[in-house]
């Protein structure tokens, strides 16, 4: 017996109702939901209130134990969108049930929104219209987000605030350093979706893995205005998440792009790494990201220490603590006024 079930609305997500617009693109908006019953329904409505009306609607519910299936389930009962359901029975993990949606979507274009965001009404013309005038090379086009607290209020800051020249075009080596783009905001090309291939069932989030791929194989583009409101929310995943874990799984894969990705990415390992490694993470597996750190990158003095004490197999909070002690008698000899010798 199945342990999750897929549920589709009885109307073809192909069956758009004539707008005149045939030409322009088909966007597939997927909504994620997991125990959002307070803020599914302000979602679905800024899919509603869209000024572009070439769309189609995915909406997934993830094993809620709140009502937000019942919730969703009302809302597309009035909802004359083409419209699709992922309903899962239990918990499956949202890059799992991403890869059952996108098995559903039909759209030229892509965006994948949490339930508990929403979006700006002239958010899908916008990116439309960035995608219609550049070239097929441009398979991602991404935009600022206003931050807003959980009562939905915003608070006065964006995403990429104070951020003047934001990543275009090849980003990949930018990707590797910095995770820039985030999954309200953006907006892909199908086509380049499933040359990516789906996204990895063994990771719990899905976006840095699959914008790394996408930079690997296309062009990104960015539009400077907040077309998202990201809900800061500490019950997300984002926020219960220590991403630094999955560092080595993810970024491994995309070793052997270019020599500088290459110097980066072990760069960003060896440096999670030995942080976790302070933080209690077994020394052999930290013994085993620092091997593969010192194949790609100059051998950095920490690095050749931190793998020297986790083949001895060292707990790393002894390191940390012993770590410690000299900046404590640094720190107590500057509040007494005491320099440091110099170097």
């Amino acid at each position: 017996m199945r342990d999750w079930l897929i549920l589709t609305a009885p109307q073809r997500s192909t069956d758009v109702p004539p707008s005149g617009n045939e030409n322009r693109p088909l966007v597939t908006l997927i909504v994620t939901c997991m125990n959002h019953s307070n803020f599914v329904t302000a979602a679905l409505e800024s899919v509603r209130n869209q000024t572009y009306d070439r769309l189609e609607l995915i909406v997934t519910d993830d094993g809620s134990s709140d009502d937000s299936r019942q919730v969703i389930q009302d809302w597309l009962g009035e909802c004359t969108l083409p419209h699709r359901t992922v309903m899962n029975t239990v918990n499956r993990g949202l890059c799992r049930t991403l890869n059952s949606a996108l098995e559903l979507a039909n759209g030229d274009l892509v965006a994948v929104m949490s339930a508990d965001d929403w979006m700006e009404p002239e958010r899908v013309e916008r990116q439309v219209e960035v995608f219609e005038r550049s070239g097929s090379r441009v398979g991602v086009v991404y935009s600022d987000m206003h931050y807003v607290d959980q009562d939905g209020r915003r608070l006065g800051r964006t995403y990429h605030a104070g951020v003047t020249d934001q990543p275009r075009g090849e980003v990949f080596e930018v990707m590797v350093r910095r995770g820039f783009a985030t999954t309200p905001s953006v907006m892909m090309r199908r086509e380049y979706l499933v040359l990516a291939g789906p996204y990895d069932e063994d990771l719990p989030f899905e976006d840095y893995d699959m914008f790394l791929r996408l930079a690997a194989l296309c062009e990104y583009e960015y539009i400077p205005e907040a077309l998202v409101n990201y809900r800061i929310n500490p019950e997300s995943l984002s926020g219960r998440l220590d991403f630094r874990a999955y560092d080595r799984h993810i970024l491994e894969k995309h070793l052997g792009f270019t020599l500088t990705g290459d110097q980066e990415i072990a760069g960003r390992i060896g440096r999670s790494a030995c942080a976790l490694y302070e933080d209690g993470r077994p020394a052999a597996v930290t013994r085993d990201d620092l091997r593969l750190v010192v194949r790609y990158q100059r051998k950095s003095p920490k690095t050749l220490v931190y793998l020297v004490l986790s083949s001895a197999r060292i707990p790393g909070t002894a390191v940390a603590w012993a770590l410690r002690v000299p900046r404590r008698a640094r720190a107590r000899r500057h509040g007494m006024g005491i320099s440091e010798p110099s170097q």
